[in-house]
């Protein structure tokens, strides 16, 4: 740019020096032009430099976002990525988004929840009386037996699948159905000879008698057995233990028993009732949670129902004794009368270590 302002000076000077040497008007226009020209020129040359300084900045700029760019995605590549076993989903249940993906269980319409809420929603499911599992995010599907099979314990899924059998043999309306007395089994007895009914559930096997419906007294008759003193004393303490266990619905007079769940029970007749306390409810208001504290006037929404029903038992069975003639108890060898308090024994003992059953009324 200096360059071409001294060209112009010169140019200038030239002009300045043909005037006064009294040169050609002419001439002197075609050098002032040609100073105008060269001035315009520079300045032409001057712009398109700042254009390109401009220009460079620009490219610089670009080439540095593009470099933190990269440099940015370099750093993400280099985070640890989550194995398949590390992923984790948002449980439709409980709304917990930290549940391993590896852990999941769907119902047939895909919704997914974690285990603990598959397994608690079916008990309480199971406890008011439902045998079909309905999906807990309300998609209308249900929740699988191949799904109930891995979550639920064995017992559970057994009490279930009996529950479900009872509701078909129901259904079905079949003639000459006897029932055991000690579990959900059933079988169609069309010959009368037969008095003696045997449970084909492999747990229980138990041997009752048709008629009387209690445990089998062959070769006596039902009508020997009432004759018998010892016999009714017998039988007067095992039925306390039995109603003292079983619970009745507070609207129809269904009989039902429960090994565990949640301790709101929904009858089939639609009836809502407290399994510990027997009394109607309406909602789960009347409950406090498991791990809770307890509270005057309500009752635990789940205990240990095992430890419940052998308080139960006990309490019942001294009640029964202390109206009982003492000579029959002598004489009531094998009965529970006089293994009742050994079989309870054990309870107290854990009661001793803190495990007694935390229940209200």
């Amino acid at each position: 740019m200096e360059s071409d302002q001294e060209e112009t000076l010169e140019v200038q000077e030239a002009i300045s020096l043909s005037l006064a040497d009294g040169r050609d008007p002419e001439e002197e226009e075609i050098m002032l032009a040609m100073a105008v020209s060269i001035a315009c020129a520079s300045e032409e040359e001057e712009k398109r430099r700042v254009l390109d300084n401009d220009a460079n900045d620009e490219m610089e700029q670009l080439d540095f976002a593009v470099a933190m760019s990269l440099s940015e995605m370099s750093e993400l590549d280099d985070e640890p990525q989550l194995t398949e076993s590390e992923a984790l989903f948002e449980c439709q249940c409980c709304s917990d988004d930290r549940c391993l993906l590896a852990e999941v269980f769907m119902c047939e319409g895909s919704c997914m929840f974690c285990k603990e809420c598959i397994k608690r929603g079916t008990e309480v499911a199971i406890g008011e009386g439902k045998t079909v599992i309905d999906c807990f995010a309300a998609c209308s599907k249900v929740i699988g037996d191949d799904v109930l099979r891995i979550v639920l314990p064995g017992q559970v899924f057994e009490q279930l699948q009996q529950h479900r059998q009872m509701e078909e043999v129901e259904a079905a309306g079949l003639e000459d159905l006897e029932r055991c007395p000690a579990c959900s089994f059933a079988i169609i007895m069309t010959e009368t000879e037969f008095t003696v009914l045997i449970c084909g559930n492999p747990t229980c096997r138990k041997e009752t008698c048709r008629l009387c419906k209690e445990d089998s007294h062959l070769p006596l008759s039902c009508a020997e057995v009432e004759r018998d003193s010892v016999t009714q004393a017998r039988t007067h303490l095992e039925n306390a233990a039995t109603e003292a266990m079983v619970r009745e619905c507070v609207k129809c007079n269904t009989r039902f028993l429960q090994e565990d769940g949640c301790n709101k029970m929904t009858c089939q007749c639609g009836a809502t009732s407290c399994y510990i306390c027997r009394k109607p409810v309406a909602d789960y208001s009347h409950f406090y949670g498991q791990g809770g504290q307890p509270e005057p006037g309500k009752c635990p929404l789940y205990t240990d129902n095992v430890k419940l029903h052998r308080n139960e038992v006990k309490e019942a069975v001294q009640a029964a004794k202390r109206q009982m003639n003492p000579g029959d108890l002598n004489h009531c060898h094998g009965s529970i009368s006089n293994n009742s308090d050994d079989d309870v024994d054990s309870e107290d003992d854990d009661s001793e270590d803190g495990n007694n059953v935390d229940y209200e009324d």
